[in-house]
């Protein structure tokens, strides 16, 4: 196996990763890892906008209440002021770097609404195509600086309990390690392992996955947000029609002309996404037909140019004022564990954006808060890295010896099919769950082994390794928590229980094993 060295090794090219990227080589030796072009990642995808609160009549604290009420009771009040109070410097930055953020004749600043939030303070760029004006600007910037390779990470390379890499496969089947002196995880979530998604197909876990099994702890793995409208026509999903939609006036319909969430929820069509999901869900299963009504925006066509362009890729003409909507999973607010400054539970490894869990989102993510703090939290990485008195590079043999142990194997992968996993966690751990269903799932997925990676495994095989353990790590954490709170919703129990207020599920490798090992021994299965 081929191995290289560098200062810091960044796996994954959203918003976080490309910031740390874009930061930290300016000075430091830096490599990304990532799978291929840059649309291959959800930030380039990303409509709505990032949410910031740089108006004159608004006020960080204002964001941060609405971003605690959204969380449901479980959002980490210190780390969520903490970012939130950076808006402006986030804001300054990717304006510093190219991104032109919409403005009104005059100059001044379009604000955008969204669900949950009670001010205008939705920056948007190029209309919905503000992930891909953010991503385009951060590839712009590194386009000289030559810090990208194309292949898919398999796992971390450890060494005394410290992470000093992580070595990948190229899609021509090479191997190559990667020894640094600090490890970027930036990976994105794993909504991508549900059926009807917004996400793109390599946003499975892959990271959290890796992190779990180099020891990291990990925790909220059961709140999953499922997005309330997305476009599916024919069995296939053409993507996210965006929440700024309703902003603008857009009103939830079904098939009879009921407006949907008039008498559910105060802010009615606006409001937080799990609640609007769910009665969409409630519609949907009830036989109806759910729609957008956007015919009273009048400039649909200019406000939502990329929406329009997937309606009538997917046969749906936008001036007939009515798209179809259902509900599909978009956005995981658990990960790693990581302190306000991106820091992991193990030495040397870092997270940022939807693979780490900051606690920021709590059970349920405020809209556009996701663009805010993969930028953010990336800054704070990198301002930490930089911080360092003495950077620690790794001698040119270190960890060399771990590589006959650590990835020689026979190759067996033994585990089921993607397709199969993907419909079990949609099936028993969607927009509704309850015991039976879920208990059932994990029991099948232990019926398989954990399996390491290893050279011999293929790029396919990887791709299962790390989709089987984190379906059942979203799973048996949706299991153990009794009680219903943000996206995390049981039918068996549909409320909030005092006793989980605050209370998170920590996932830890070596504590499940051991776990596992008592219930085997006892003989208790799911």
């Amino acid at each position: 196996m081929k191995a290289v060295y560098t200062d810091v090794l960044i796996i994954g090219s959203g918003i976080a990763g490309l910031v740390c990227a874009e930061k930290l080589s300016r000075t430091l030796n830096v490599r990304v890892v990532t799978h291929s072009k840059m649309q291959s990642c959800n930030s380039y995808f990303a409509q709505g906008g990032i949410a910031a609160s740089i108006g004159s009549e608004d006020s960080w604290e204002e964001h941060l209440a609405d971003t605690m009420e959204a969380g449901a009771g479980h959002c980490n009040f210190h780390a969520a002021h903490l970012l939130l109070k950076e808006g402006k410097n986030i804001y300054q930055y990717l304006s510093e770097i190219g991104v032109e953020f919409d403005t009104n004749e005059d100059g001044s600043i379009i604000f955008g609404l969204e669900g949950g939030h009670r001010k205008k303070r939705i920056l948007h760029a190029g209309g919905d195509q503000t992930g891909k004006f953010i991503v385009n600007a951060l590839y712009k910037k590194l386009q000289e600086r030559k810090v990208f390779t194309y292949g898919t990470a398999a796992d971390l390379i450890m060494k005394d309990g410290r992470c000093c890499g992580a070595w990948y496969k190229t899609e021509s089947g090479a191997d190559i390690a990667v020894f640094a002196a600090y490890t970027i995880m930036c990976t994105g979530g794993f909504a991508g392992l549900y059926d009807t998604t917004t996400n793109v197909r390599q946003a499975s876990g892959s990271g959290i996955a890796m992190a779990y099994r180099a020891g990291a702890a990990l925790c909220d793995l059961e709140f999953v947000q499922f997005h309330p409208t997305l476009l599916k026509q024919n069995g296939k999903v053409w993507g996210l029609i965006s929440e700024a939609v309703r902003g603008e006036g857009a009103r939830l319909i079904d098939n009879t002309g009921k407006l949907l969430m008039e008498k559910i929820h105060p802010l009615k069509d606006l409001a937080p996404r799990d609640v609007v999901a769910r009665e969409i869900q409630r519609a949907l299963e009830a036989g109806k037909s759910v729609f957008l009504d956007i015919s009273v925006i009048a400039d649909f066509e200019s406000r939502f140019p990329s929406i329009t362009k997937m309606c009538r890729a997917a046969g749906i003409e936008p001036g007939q004022g009515m798209i179809p909507a259902v509900p599909g999973a978009h956005f995981t607010m658990g990960g790693i564990i990581t302190d306000d400054r991106g820091r992991s539970t193990i030495e040397g490894l870092y997270a940022a954006g939807e693979c780490a869990r900051t606690g920021i989102h709590g059970a349920n993510r405020l809209a556009s808060n996701s663009l805010l703090e993969g930028a953010g939290m990336a800054m704070k990485i990198s301002e930490t890295i930089l911080q360092q008195t003495a950077l620690e590079k790794m001698p040119e043999n270190h960890g060399n010896a771990a590589f006959p142990v650590e990835f020689a194997g026979n190759g067996g992968c033994s585990l089921p099919e993607l397709h199969v996993i993907k419909e079990g966690l949609s099936r028993c751990a969607g927009i509704v769950r309850k015991e039976e269903t879920m208990a059932g799932f994990a029991d099948f997925l232990e019926r398989y082994p954990s399996i390491k990676p290893d050279v011999n495994h293929s790029l396919s095989d990887l791709e299962k390794i790390n989709a089987h353990v984190m379906a059942w790590l979203a799973v048996t954490s949706a299991l153990k928590r009794c009680e219903s709170r943000g996206g995390h919703y049981r039918s068996d129990y549909p409320h909030p229980r005092e006793e989980w207020h605050f209370k998170i599920i920590e996932r830890r490798i070596d504590i499940d094993e051991q776990t596992a090992a008592l219930r085997e021994a006892a003989g208790i299965f799911y």
